[in-house]
């Protein structure tokens, strides 16, 4: 196992804008060219999109992981880009995926409660760990839909 295995997770605000076909066609596109980058970069993660919020955990090679971050803060498809969790890890928490990805509103479920959302967004202490925590149990409950 790599002693190089890094992870962030943040939350921003989705500032993809069109109908709703048009921000699900975006959303998929972002998607399918996030998970082909990252399988080059032996990148491994989640993302879950509702209510005008992404949550991501990227993980893999640090200076992969600050590449793609650094992409991801220069994105006018994202605002308000807060680091909730961010540092060295043992292991990875999502080895199956390039990127797991949820649509909560889609989905009609409530991934995202607003209550994390307000902790996240204020940067207080423990939002990070709540916020994987949450993603953890999305993905690995055996009802999870994924695209």
């Amino acid at each position: 196992m790599s002693t190089d295995l890094y992870r962030i997770v943040y939350c921003s605000r989705n500032e993809i804008k069109g109908t709703t076909q048009e921000i699900v066609n975006a959303q998929l596109s972002l998607l399918e060219a996030a998970r082909s980058k990252n399988r080059r970069l032996s990148l491994t993660g989640a993302l879950i999109s509702q209510a005008g919020v992404f949550v991501q955990v990227i993980e893999g090679p640090q200076h992969s992981v600050e590449h793609v971050f650094s992409l991801v803060q220069q994105d006018d498809r994202n605002s308000d880009v807060t680091v909730c969790l961010r540092g060295p890890e043992t292991e990875r928490d999502f080895p199956k995926w390039s990127m797991a990805f949820a649509d909560g509103e889609a989905l009609g479920e409530s991934s995202l409660p607003q209550v994390i959302l307000d902790v996240v967004f204020a940067n207080q202490e423990g939002a990070g760990v709540n916020l994987l925590a949450l993603l953890k149990a999305h993905f690995t409950h055996e009802n999870s839909v994924l695209l």
